[in-house]
Parts: structure tokens; C-alpha cells; sequence
């Protein structure tokens, strides 16, 4: 039977210091592994198809970097691998080819850390109303995640690479295997692997307040904020860094805001409101 966690171990230290009865000081550091699951060792060949316009970037790469859409330096990669301008990406389906990782994938490995304060302050003018907030900055790095990157993120990882000629991605398909569709994509194998580092950093902001009215009833706002400040990844060891902050499915800034009041006869009304910051989907 064998270890399959590495013999990993974990630690996590806590410091709480209450200043006054309004201001505290609290932070934390800590460690955490996941080992691998049976299904993402195990998993045996699973065969889909998808065509060949939805995972290749380099399909129709000329126009695209004339709109935009791409950039010179995945537009360049195209062209060093010898598709043609105008590459329509038709024909028959690519067959994406999924699997476990057995004997190859590590556990998942972390590192967080978290420093912030509490605030909260009474005010003489307002003797039934409680507020307070919390800042807090943190710090995740994972390391060796384990995860299917797609075959979308395989081809595009490959030809947006600063190091093409080298990129490990690029050795995770096959083009051209077809006599008579030479640039089309043959197969896509896309097991579980070990990803290698992801860090994430940012700052939350949690304030509430809350009035107690009598029996008119108890009136409280909450919100609930967060500042990403990075989100950096690097799919292999060899691989470039890359950050998607700001980037579409990763807003910068989120926020939960809501409103509640409570009757004391048991009646209550709520309002909420969840707001995400805009992004952009240009590379």
C-alpha cells in the first residue's frame, strides 16, 4: 500500500489581540494538502469530440488579429506552426481523450495567510446602534492542484506561450494526422494534472450596523466586499506566468450588500444586492 499523500502535514498559527474595547488585531497562518481522489487517478480513457472551431485559437488567426481578438504573439505561434491565414477549422471533430493520472499526480499543497482588524466603536449620540468592521488582507498560494485544463486551455496555453518551441502543452495534442485535412486537430489528450502554482491576493471588508428602533422594530445594513489585487497562475513548471485579474470570470472587486428589518411581532423585510466590478475579455 503506498503513501500516497507524500506524508504531508499540516500547521496552522493563529494570533487574536483585543487593544480596547473597540480595536483588535488578528491574523493567521496556516498549511493544508488534498491527495489525490480515486476518480482522478483512476479514471479510465473517456472519449468525447468537439469541433475543431470551439478549441483552435489559430482558426482564422489573420482575421482575428486584424479585429482584435487575438494577440501578435498567438497570431505569430500560428504562423511559426505553419497554419495558413485564413484556417476555417472545418471538417471532422477533434477527439479529446480523458483520463486519470496514475503514478504521476502529487497532492495539492497550500500556504494562506490572513492579517486584519476589528473595529468597534460605540458613539455616545447614537447609544442603540452597534457597528462594526473588519478589514482584512490575505495571501493563498496552492501549489499542484489537481485539475483537467480542457482542451481549449491546452491549445491556447500552446500557441499564446513565450516559449512555443518548448511549451509541454504543445505536446498534449497531435494536428495534422488527417492526409486530407493536414492543419486540422487530431487528438486532444487531456488527463488530470498537478497545476503548477496559483496565488491569490486581496482584501476583504465586511462593516455592519444595526439600530434598534424600539417597538417600531430593529433596522441593520451589512456589506460584504472584496479587492483582488492578483490572481496569477502558472500551468507548469516551464510555463509562463499569467495573471487574469480584472479578466472575464475574474472581477477585481465583488460586493454583497443588504438591508433588514425585523418587526417584533415577527414580521421582517430584506433587501439584498450582489454587485460585480466590470472586466474585460481582451488578452
Amino acid at each position: 500500500m503506498t503513501d500516497s499523500d507524500n506524508g504531508n502535514f499540516t500547521y496552522k498559527l493563529g494570533l487574536n489581540w483585543t487593544v480596547t474595547d473597540w480595536l483588535r488585531f488578528r491574523g493567521s497562518f496556516g498549511t493544508s494538502y488534498r491527495a489525490p481522489a480515486l476518480f482522478e487517478q483512476f479514471l479510465a480513457d473517456e472519449t468525447s469530440f468537439t469541433p475543431q472551431n470551439r478549441i483552435d485559437p489559430c482558426v482564422n488567426w489573420g482575421g482575428n488579429l486584424a479585429a482584435g481578438n487575438i494577440s501578435q504573439r498567438l497570431a505569430d505561434n500560428c504562423a511559426a506552426d505553419g497554419i495558413p491565414i485564413n484556417y476555417g477549422g472545418g471538417g471532422i471533430s477533434a477527439t479529446i481523450i480523458s483520463s486519470g493520472g496514475l503514478g504521476l499526480l502529487e497532492a495539492e499543497t497550500s500556504e494562506a495567510m490572513v492579517v486584519g482588524t476589528i473595529l468597534t466603536p460605540k458613539f455616545a449620540f447614537l447609544p442603540d446602534t452597534n457597528f462594526s468592521l473588519a478589514v482584512d488582507f490575505f495571501d493563498i498560494k496552492v501549489e499542484g492542484e489537481i485539475s483537467q485544463l480542457g482542451a481549449g486551455t491546452i491549445l491556447f496555453g500552446c500557441y499564446d506561450s513565450e516559449s512555443f518551441a518548448t511549451e509541454p502543452l504543445c505536446n498534449l495534442f497531435n494536428r495534422g494526422q488527417n492526409a486530407t485535412a493536414i492543419f486540422q486537430i487530431d487528438t486532444v489528450r487531456d488527463s488530470f494534472i498537478n497545476v503548477s502554482s496559483q496565488r491569490n491576493r486581496g482584501i476583504d471588508v465586511a462593516f455592519r450596523a444595526e439600530h434598534d428602533f424600539g417597538s417600531i422594530g430593529t433596522f441593520s445594513i451589512t456589506a460584504d466586499m472584496t479587492w483582488q489585487l492578483k490572481n496569477d497562475s502558472c500551468l507548469l513548471p516551464t510555463s509562463p506566468l499569467t495573471s487574469d485579474n480584472g479578466e472575464a470570470g475574474s472581477p477585481k472587486w465583488v460586493g454583497d450588500f443588504r438591508a433588514n428589518w425585523s418587526h417584533p411581532s415577527g414580521f421582517s423585510l430584506f433587501y439584498g444586492l450582489n454587485v460585480i466590478g466590470g472586466t474585460s475579455d481582451q488578452q
